[in-house]
């Protein structure tokens, strides 16, 4: 592996790293690098995101490595996803779960890939579509999660949830989540939902804070298409919803909107270095 690109997201601690020194550390070693430009606008600094100017990213890059936290992880991996990009995250935020490495091994692991010693990982990503009156109003994919939660602070929600158009059950409480293996140890594990291992085919399904004694969730594979309807409790009001992909800002939806979600057709790459252990990630930084 020779040719990289870098993504530092600046509302992180990535100023505190010489992106020239890491290109030159790369180019010394016969490699080549280039820094891709960060897109921000009114829109972006309000919902806290950040984007990646694709015009920016090199066709033939082999590897992106990310400067920052979970948070870039994973809007770099939703964006370089469509070009098969593979991606390095380098954890410069708090926890950094989805990194490969910590900011002190960030030169001993960029030599490890200039001389091939590393492995790629596939994760699997949600296609999720937002249907309104029968329109599509909102389509996106997500690495992490897909969530339909409430929008009023005090008030609950009614969702009826549909694997493959049948009906699996109706929940009265917070909201929704839907998860991929990847997002299964963020809030699907906060809600009291399965952990699934990176390799799992599979979508675990949580309700949030259900108002029940039975209510459970589910692992459904992959393969299935998995639908959340926001459905009227009282019929006084009309219940609102927002429904948010990878922990934006959300969409808001009502009574009666629907909410598609299956697999997305790209699949997010990740960069492994040797001795790369999901079960020992695990064990340091979430037990």
């Amino acid at each position: 592996m020779k040719k990289f690109c870098i993504v530092a997201n600046s509302n992180t601690r990535a100023n505190e790293c010489d992106v020239a020194e890491i290109c030159s550390f790369i180019e010394s070693r016969g490699g080549s690098c280039v820094q891709v430009k960060n897109v921000e606008n009114e829109e972006t600094r309000f919902s806290g995101e950040f984007f990646i100017d694709p015009e920016t990213v090199p066709s033939d890059v082999e590897c992106a490595i990310i400067l920052g936290g979970d948070g870039t992880i994973l809007q770099s991996a939703r964006q370089l996803a469509p070009n098969d990009i593979p991606i390095l995250g380098i954890n410069l935020g708090t926890v950094g779960f989805l990194a490969g490495a910590e900011r002190n091994e960030l030169y001993s692991t960029v030599r490890d890939l200039l001389n091939d010693r590393f492995y790629s990982e596939k994760r699997l990503l949600l296609s999720g579509s937002v249907i309104s009156h029968g329109r599509e109003i909102y389509k996106s994919n997500a690495l992490n999660d897909i969530v339909v939660a409430r929008s009023g602070v005090l008030r609950v929600i009614s969702t009826e949830i549909l694997i493959d158009e049948v009906s699996f059950n109706r929940f009265c409480g917070d909201g929704i989540i839907v998860s991929t293996p990847t997002g299964s140890t963020g809030y699907n594990l906060s809600a009291g939902g399965p952990i699934l291992m990176p390799g799992t085919r599979s979508f675990a399904v949580t309700p949030i804070c259900p108002h029940g004694f039975s209510d459970r969730g589910l692992v459904a594979p992959c393969t299935s298409r998995i639908q959340i309807v926001v459905v009227r409790s009282k019929k006084s009001q009309e219940d609102e919803a927002i429904v948010s992909f990878d922990g934006n800002r959300g969409i808001k939806i009502n009574t009666g909107d629907l909410v598609s979600i299956k697999m997305a057709d790209e699949v997010a790459s990740f960069i492994r270095p040797e001795g790369y252990n999901f079960l020992k990630v695990l064990k340091n930084k979430m037990i």
